[in-house]
């Protein structure tokens, strides 16, 4: 994305005004990124070399994997592919260990790109796939648009109008939602603009192009216009206004010249060596079309190079010169049927549906594997399995004594719910509550409320989870710990140590929010490790993120700070904390997960009612969601409201 000078100097005068190191080489390298993707390569580079002198202090692994991903980048724009994939898979290393699914979905759909400039077809799309699946599964909708527009793009090359398009429309519509950024709409747009090109719909092939060319311009996205620019040279040049084409194609070069992505300077001189042809200024087009060959050999771009040698080999039987005009059709021919060959179509768009056939053969052969070594050991399995459900009962019994005590929590049962349900006999989920008076007014409290969603569920879970009370019980009444970012300060120090991290592979940990609500100030403190707080005042809803990592986590999670925020509720205030078994179930008509946003429309619709009615339509909907499907993860929703108590007393 573009990034203006002014914004610049701001996130500069914020990374310098940042003291934690791992929050500080995190915010350069997002700005170096930006830098690098904007055009400002020189800049990015000293930004990501000092950022990297930080994060070999502080061991910060997943800063090491993002400015191993830039300099992939910066390599690729060098046409030094060799060191661009030798430090994309340094990258790939680090986020499969970090477990950094958006940047390692990044690092394939970056790949991807590479491989596809190259001819690489087949490599381009596995990767593409990769990223898109990964994509999906972190709800990185911003960076799936950019995945599907990528996937357009290919198809586009195919001359696939009609699969283009699909995926073209896919990238529009996700960037047309409210949030997402504007260069990505802009791009979308672009895609839209050459289908219509290959269809020869110009005038739908302007429109499109113009409406990129305003957002860009508004944006500052100086890069971004070099490509509708050129666009907008082949458009005119379709429409016989050879002026204004050639005002356009001028316009692209001047940027593309100044650009370190030379991969699109190759696209403007062949574009423009055609133009040429079509004018009859045959040195002129001679002149773009040797300088595109050179580049597009440096860079290895052999479609590029293939499309090189066509428009020569007509320049030299325009001006008679058949020997080098026949050289230039033989190597056209020879490059082209390297990249796609007789059946390319074909065999790309069948890729999908063939990954998705040998996936489900794997599955099939696994299972009758596992059938045939299930009938063997059947007998020895069920005379064991009496005896290990009695063991977890038992230990189901030892958990549910850690939970608060229902007479603990009657007095909440007017404005306040737990819906908790276990996958397992035993729960990898737990919540935990405990109030004391307030240091500030001793007849006012202090009440501490957690949801805590430990590693796995069912016995391992449990374990976990037996280490999480523990340690809340400790910090919180035993030290008399009261602020949220202290608690989980803490907490994640105590895991490590429980599960000595720092000398081992272990990654446990848990994920939670914590809410302590101060009715003395009238003020709730929230701090969340990966999980949110969900508020409604006024009938308006408001979503906080909890910080970016768990507790616990491994030896590639160090130095955390948990932010915390504080809420004033001197009006009505509903409170919702809560694992993500929920929205992450399985079922309704299609057996998709029920999802974020579909969890927080009903929060919505139901936060206005009685305590009491809101948990029973939270378990009828989870009930009428799963059907016939098994629950797939531990649940918990806690909901609270504030206000209540007080009306109640009155």
């Amino acid at each position: 994305m573009a990034v203006t000078q002014q914004e610049i100097s701001k996130r500069q005068t914020t990374i310098a005004a940042t003291e934690d190191p791992q929050e500080k080489a995190a915010l350069m390298i997002d700005l170096g990124l930006d830098m690098l993707y904007g055009g400002e390569i020189e800049n990015a580079q000293k930004l990501l070399a000092n950022a990297e002198k930080i994060c070999e202090k502080i061991g910060f692994q997943d800063g090491f994997g993002r400015i191993y991903l830039g300099r992939a980048a910066i390599n690729y724009f060098n046409a030094d592919y060799t060191t661009s994939t030798t430090l994309a898979n340094q990258a790939i290393e680090i986020f499969l260990k970090t477990g950094n699914k958006e940047d390692l979905a990044e690092t394939y759909t970056n790949l991807g790109m590479a491989h596809w400039s190259q001819g690489d077809y087949s490599i381009a799309l596995d990767y593409t796939f990769k990223g898109l699946q990964l994509y999906q599964e972190a709800e990185a909708e911003g960076r799936i648009s950019y995945a599907v527009y990528l996937l357009g793009g290919y198809y586009l090359d195919l001359k696939d109008s009609d699969n283009a398009e699909k995926y073209f429309s896919q990238a529009y519509e996700m960037s047309s939602r409210e949030g997402a950024p504007p260069f990505s709409l802009a791009r979308s747009c672009i895609g839209l603009a050459n289908v219509a090109l290959q269809r020869k719909q110009l005038n739908k092939a302007l429109d499109y192009l113009t409406k990129a060319e305003k957002i860009q311009t508004e944006g500052g996205e100086y890069f971004g216009l070099s490509r509708t620019y050129n666009d907008l040279g082949k458009v005119y040049r379709r429409l016989n206004e050879a002026d204004k084409a050639l005002e356009y194609y001028g316009k692209s070069l001047d940027i593309r010249l100044q650009a370190n992505d030379k991969q699109a300077l190759v696209t403007t001189y062949l574009d423009l060596g055609e133009f040429n042809i079509e004018q009859d200024q045959l040195e002129l087009a001679l002149n773009y079309l040797q300088n595109g060959l050179k580049w597009a050999e440096k860079l290895n771009a052999r479609v590029k190079i293939y499309r090189a040698h066509l428009l020569l080999s007509q320049v030299y039987e325009s001006i008679q010169d058949f020997d080098k005009a026949f050289h230039h059709l033989k190597q056209h021919n020879d490059f082209k049927e390297q990249v796609i060959g007789k059946d390319a179509n074909l065999r790309i768009r069948n890729l999908e549906t063939q990954m998705a056939k040998e996936r489900s053969e794997k599955e099939a052969e696994i299972y009758r594997l596992r059938n045939v070594e299930l009938k063997k050991l059947y007998e020895e399995i069920e005379q064991q399995n009496e005896e290990i459900t009695s063991s977890i009962e038992y230990a189901r019994r030892i958990q549910d004594a850690m939970l608060p005590l229902d007479e603990s929590i009657e007095v909440y049962r007017d404005y306040a719910f737990i819906l908790y349900q276990p996958r397992d006999i035993v729960s990898g989920d737990f919540y935990w509550i405990y109030s004391r008076p307030s240091p500030e007014d001793p007849s006012k409290k202090l009440v501490f409320t957690a949801a805590v969603d430990c590693t796995g569920h069912g016995v391992p879970g449990a374990f976990m989870s037996m280490i999480g009370k523990d340690l809340l019980d400790n910090i919180i009444i035993a030290q008399g710990t009261i602020a949220p970012s202290d608690i989980l300060h803490q907490m994640d120090m105590g895991v490590r140590k429980a599960l000595n991290q720092d000398q081992t592979d272990n990654q446990d940990g848990m994920d939670l929010a914590i809410t302590v609500v101060d009715e003395a100030n009238e003020c709730v403190y929230f701090a969340g490790a990966n999980n949110p707080l969900v508020y409604f005042q006024h009938n308006q809803m408001h979503y906080i993120k909890g910080s970016k990592f768990g507790i616990g986590g491994g030896k590639y999670t160090q130095n955390k700070v948990f932010e915390q925020h504080a809420i004033q509720i001197d009006t009505c205030t509903e409170l919702y904390i809560f694992s993500d078994g929920y929205q992450d179930q399985f079922g309704g008509p299609n057996n998709k997960k029920f999802m974020k946003p579909r969890f927080r429309n009903l929060l919505v619709d139901i936060h206005n009612l009685p305590m009491h009615e809101q948990y029973a339509i939270l378990e009828n909907t989870l009930v009428n969601w799963m059907g016939d499907e098994s629950q797939v993860d531990d649940i918990l929703v806690m909901g609270i409201r504030l206000g209540a108590l007080e009306e109640s007393q009155g």
